[in-house]
């Protein structure tokens, strides 16, 4: 056994996949040889013999109906029933009495009947099965009683050829089809296996293509795929290899964009502050200062530097977005949060008004993260702010359903083009007008991934002027208000619809 697995482990699949079949047809054809042809000679001698034994019997009653005269005579009457006999079963036919004496026989070969004896004195029909391959003939004797109450004894003597000849057509015609079998699983398997390794061959090209390739070439168009025609196995891991592949190359290229875009974006502040701080070095340098010039070159680097910080902040949210977080979920009243997030702009907001405007002055709970949720909001009022023009009220709604509690902010700025309604949420996007302080195309596109890992969504409504952003998250029920995992954020101001920022 050891040997035979270790020429198989050196062929290759094709062959120990033929050879595992054949090996398999074989087994089973040998198996179904030896149960079926081995005793089935036997079986077939029995039942030429059980046979005779019943045609024998089935004359008994008309041999009763004889007479001894009828035998002793061998009247025609007699001599008709026995050929009717011989007829029926091709054997010989002896009719002896109880002692023995011959009156009758078809074939007279011999004299020699020793059941005789036995089948007048147990009254029972005496059978005999040769046990040497069918060269001795087999013996039946048959008692029968005429109606003058004479005995004789009925003795048939048969060679069971036939079922010699029948196991032999059955073996000659059970090899034929072995042999045909073999050779049909040979050819079905040298079939299937070549079938299977070409589709397995073109897996491996594809995974040696994206080894060498990579997931997406220099042109972008990435490596050849694994589709594999069909419908079984292979072909569905040929689909999810492709799968895989397509999501994986997909990644890779938004990994590439994302890179290639947060190195143009940062270059860019680097570049401006690099050179404020020059012109700064310059001004100092001079004999004669010019301190208000100096002041001025100072601030843009202040803000310049403020901007990179705000991209590395952004950039991290969205590195620890794409690393799947686990947010907390707790309860969280959303007026609360909006009058805390709101006090945070105050300075900030100018000649804006910021409203917070509850529905109905009645609580929404949600459920959420609340550091999450105010990020959101303080992602929609930055936004807010830079695009709203001076002077307007950009209004945070709180409203709720049964199922969700939503928070809108709503401004009045030039709002967002219908082709942009969904690219402004995409990473590095941002909406035509860039608005004041111009962003980094960042904020939204944090602002809905957060949302959806609480469960919720962040959606441009439609409005008939400016811009309506909303936040929906799933609402908490009673019992929820009461399990908080962590601080939520802290009241500052009662709810109210006035102005909180015009300072």
């Amino acid at each position: 056994m050891a040997r035979v697995e270790r020429t198989l482990s050196r062929l290759g699949l094709r062959w120990r996949l033929v050879a595992a079949l054949v090996l398999v047809s074989g087994a089973t054809l040998g198996v179904a040889a030896l149960t079926l042809l081995s005793p089935l000679e036997s079986r077939l001698r029995r039942d030429e013999l059980a046979s005779l034994v019943n045609t024998a019997a089935s004359f008994r009653t008309e041999f009763s109906d004889l007479t001894r005269s009828d035998i002793t005579g061998l009247t025609p009457r007699f001599r008709g029933l026995v050929d009717d006999l011989r007829r029926r079963t091709r054997a010989r036919i002896v009719v002896v009495d109880g002692s023995g004496q011959r009156f009758y026989d078809t074939d007279p070969i011999d004299a020699y009947f020793p059941d005789a004896a036995q089948a007048i004195a147990s009254n029972t029909i005496i059978r005999h099965q040769p046990s040497d391959g069918g060269e001795t003939p087999a013996r039946i004797a048959m008692p029968v009683t005429v109606r003058n109450s004479a005995r004789f004894v009925v003795l048939l003597r048969k060679q069971l050829s036939d079922a010699a000849a029948a196991a032999n057509t059955v073996t000659r015609a059970f090899l034929f089809a072995a042999l045909t079998g073999l050779g049909t699983a040979l050819l079905l398997g040298f079939g299937i296996a070549t079938t299977l390794l070409r589709r397995l061959r073109r897996l491996r090209q594809g995974a040696l293509a994206l080894a060498e390739g990579g997931l997406v070439g220099e042109d972008g168009a990435g490596t050849p795929g694994f589709d594999v025609a069909g419908h079984d196995e292979i072909a569905d891991l040929g689909r999810a290899f492709s799968t895989m592949h397509d999501r994986l190359r997909r990644e890779e290229q938004a990994r590439r964009d994302f890179l290639a875009t947060a190195s143009h974006e940062l270059r860019t502040p680097l570049s401006g502050l690099r050179g404020m701080l020059e012109l700064l070095e310059e001004d100092l340098a001079a004999a004669n200062p010019d301190l208000e010039d100096a002041r001025r070159q100072l601030a843009k680097a202040q803000d310049q530097s403020r901007r990179l910080a705000t991209l590395a902040a952004d950039l991290l949210d969205l590195s620890r977005l794409d690393s799947g977080i686990d947010l907390r979920v707790e309860a969280l009243e959303l007026g609360e949060l909006s009058r805390a997030v709101v006090a945070e702009f105050e300075a900030r907001a100018g000649d804006r008004r910021l409203i917070v405007q509850p529905d109905s002055g009645s609580a929404h709970w949600a459920r959420g993260d609340p550091g999450a949720a105010a990020r959101i909001l303080r992602i929609l009022l930055d936004n807010a702010l830079r695009y709203a023009p001076p002077g307007s009220t950009i209004e945070i709604l709180v409203t709720g359903s049964d199922a969700r509690a939503e928070l809108t902010v709503i401004d009045h700025g030039p709002g967002v083009a219908a082709e942009a309604r969904e690219r402004i949420f995409e990473r590095f996007q941002r909406g035509e007008d860039g608005g004041m302080g111009g962003g980094f195309g960042l904020g939204l596109a944090i602002g809905r991934e957060l949302a959806r890992a609480m469960g919720g969504e962040l959606s441009l409504t439609e409005t008939r002027s400016g811009a309506r952003l909303q936040l929906t998250l799933p609402r908490a029920a009673g019992d929820d208000q009461a399990w908080d995992t962590g601080p939520a954020p802290k009241q500052e101001r009662q709810p109210t619809q006035e102005p909180l920022a015009k300072r």
